[in-house]
């Protein structure tokens, strides 16, 4: 198997001017300072099969106080958000049809345009298949899970996708 990471990481500083008052009542200018580590894991087990992995982690304003979460008297404190995050994780195998199955969480809901736009993180199994028309793309896609018993499954929400990715004309 082969297995790589790579990522990125920043630190930044950022003054936040108040002048106008866009940021509420009562708030004076401030300065506050964060930073963010992302990591991108892919592990490759053979030729057709692998995982993806994408981590956050200390995605966080830097305080001295962790459980304050306040503008106040023109200071900023924030607690950490969500420190260790797995936004994306999904397994896939290339079959030897050419289809591409991918299963987990992975990104979904965005059209490329800005309208009925959802992007974000999704649970879907995916399949991807090359054919003489184009690629054609198939889409199940988890909305809202609420539970595992029969009128649970009444409640759920999926959304099924079908495209395809063709040239038309010269």
């Amino acid at each position: 198997t082969d297995f790589s990471m790579s990522g990125s990481y920043f630190a930044r500083g950022t003054f936040n001017d108040n002048a106008q008052g866009d940021l509420g009542t009562d708030v004076e200018s401030f300065m506050d300072y964060d930073h963010e580590l992302n990591v991108d894991v892919t592990w490759k087990i053979d030729d057709t099969t692998g995982v993806r992995a994408q981590i956050e982690m200390r995605d966080e304003r830097w305080t001295g106080d962790e459980n304050a979460a306040t503008v106040d008297e023109g200071t900023y404190s924030g607690s950490p958000d969500d420190n260790i995050v797995i936004e994306k994780v999904f397994g896939y195998h290339k079959f030897a049809n050419g289809g591409t199955l991918s299963v987990g969480l992975m990104s979904g809901g965005a059209w490329g345009t800005a309208f009925d736009d959802d992007g974000g993180d999704k649970y879907r199994v995916k399949w991807v298949q090359a054919t003489a028309m184009g690629t054609l793309i198939g889409v199940l896609e988890k909305d809202i899970e609420n539970g595992d018993t029969v009128d649970g499954e009444d409640n759920d929400r999926d959304t099924y996708i079908l495209g395809l990715v063709t040239k038309a004309g010269d």
